[in-house]
């Protein structure tokens, strides 16, 4: 794959530091260097395509990062990664269960031995669902409808207990968060995954509207949750709620939910986070973000 960054193209120049990241990460000198420091690493940039048809990868999360920044359509490895990731989808589609692409490992009865996937199977995950809500190049009618078809889909066949491993040569890794149960509506009363509001945001920078049943029961959660004063509430006392509350991310990362307000302890900073989150995501649904290119 090429890692020359098409300065051009990309408008580099509109913000020197993100644009210098963007760079960086498409210089393979530098990025050798990076991942150098010590063997293991080494062999994980070497190997950083492998397992690209599923996202889980090096490569997967780079070229998420630079899509992230927008930069996501102005190269011509990360247009084509925007293919793969639809892809994904379009595999999720010829399934009636998951049972299907996986394949069972020796000593199936250790709890351990979970069933797994091959590097080169397409599928679906986190990486892959970012990947498209942040670019355009993809965006057709044709694709968005098969996108929505798609995850409609998950919820039809995928069960909640589903899990699966990602075979990388001889070793077998947990995917990161695959599409592999049903995805979870709003729920003020429940939060399902650390990273729960995100997930659905993403769906809604589809374009698909209200086509797909979670975001049309999220939109009517969020109303029946919103109080007088137009402010979004979730119940944060429950036992459950507590391992994935928004009270305890501390800084961004890709393993927690949205946060934008510096502090949660004191103040309206959470209600706010919360209200702002409920807003956009109305807002990304009636316009059908990135619809136009």
């Amino acid at each position: 794959m090429r890692t020359a960054c098409s300065r051009s193209r990309c408008g580099c120049e509109l913000n020197p530091i993100v644009a210098g990241f963007v760079r960086a990460m498409r210089d393979e000198q530098i990025m050798r260097q990076e991942f150098s420091y010590i063997p293991p690493e080494i062999e994980r940039y070497d190997n950083r395509f492998i397992c690209i048809r599923n996202g889980n990868c090096l490569g997967a999360m780079l070229y998420t990062v630079q899509a992230m920044l927008g930069y996501g359509d102005d190269h011509e490895d990360l247009i084509a990664f925007q293919q793969i990731a639809l892809k994904g989808f379009e595999r999720i589609l010829q399934m009636s269960s998951l049972e299907e692409i996986l394949k069972k490992r020796k000593g199936v009865e250790k709890t351990n031995k979970l069933p797994y996937i091959e590097s080169d199977e397409y599928f679906s995950n986190a990486y892959t669902l970012s990947a498209l809500a942040y670019t355009k190049t993809w965006r057709t009618e044709k694709n968005i409808q098969m996108l929505a078809d798609a995850l409609n889909h998950i919820n039809r066949i995928m069960k909640p207990d589903n899990q699966m491993h990602v075979k990388t040569k001889s070793r077998y890794y947990a995917p990161y968060f695959a599409l592999v149960t049903p995805i979870r509506a709003f729920d003020p009363d429940y939060i399902s995954t650390i990273t729960y509001r995100r997930i659905l945001t993403e769906i809604a920078m589809l374009g698909v509207g209200e086509r797909v049943g979670v975001v049309k029961e999220s939109l009517e959660a969020i109303s029946a949750a919103t109080d007088d004063e137009g402010i979004l509430k979730m119940n944060f006392g429950q036992p459950h709620n507590k391992r994935y509350s928004p009270l305890k991310i501390e800084y961004p990362t890709p393993y927690v939910d949205v946060r934008l307000e510096e502090d949660y302890k004191k103040g309206h900073g959470l209600d706010c986070d919360l209200t702002f989150w409920a807003v956009q995501f109305k807002s990304l649904v009636e316009n059908r973000f990135f619809l136009d290119k």
